[in-house]
């Protein structure tokens, strides 16, 4: 099922999310959060709490839901984004390399991965850091 703002067929709202909490699934994939690049949006103070918050709220809310289930699912996916790491043009960053405290968007991504955290190891844990899609598919 999808979660969304929007009621629909095959999918729950956040509210529902909230309320009723997470059907049974065998994955949970976050890739919720306001669009960074909308040309319509100027870059200011207010988008960006809007931008942390549809990011941080949505993950704690998922976060709770996978936790509280008595039927966890198998994985929690987590897309974040490549803006963790330092801009570079000659290093080369895995996983395990430092980041997320130089910058709005590194400590976004910090912020936005510590929420995913789960207790425990009942649910494997999946964080993608992917570039920015410069438009829709």
């Amino acid at each position: 099922k999808l979660v969304s703002r929007q009621p629909g067929p095959g999918r729950i709202t956040w509210s529902e999310l909230s309320e009723s909490g997470l059907p049974l699934c065998d994955v949970v994939i976050n890739l919720a959060g306001e669009n960074i690049l909308n040309p319509l949006r100027r870059w200011n103070e207010t988008f960006q709490k809007e931008v942390l918050t549809s990011r941080l709220d949505t993950t704690h809310l998922l976060a709770k839901a996978i936790t509280e289930t008595a039927h966890p699912p198998q994985a929690w996916i987590l897309v974040t984004g490549v803006a963790y790491y330092q801009p570079s043009l000659t290093k080369e960053y895995d996983e395990d390399s430092p980041g997320g405290n130089f910058d709005f968007f590194s400590n976004l991504v910090t912020k936005w991965e510590a929420a995913a955290r789960l207790p425990g190891e009942s649910t494997r844990q999946v964080v993608v850091r992917s570039e920015t899609p410069a438009s829709r598919i």
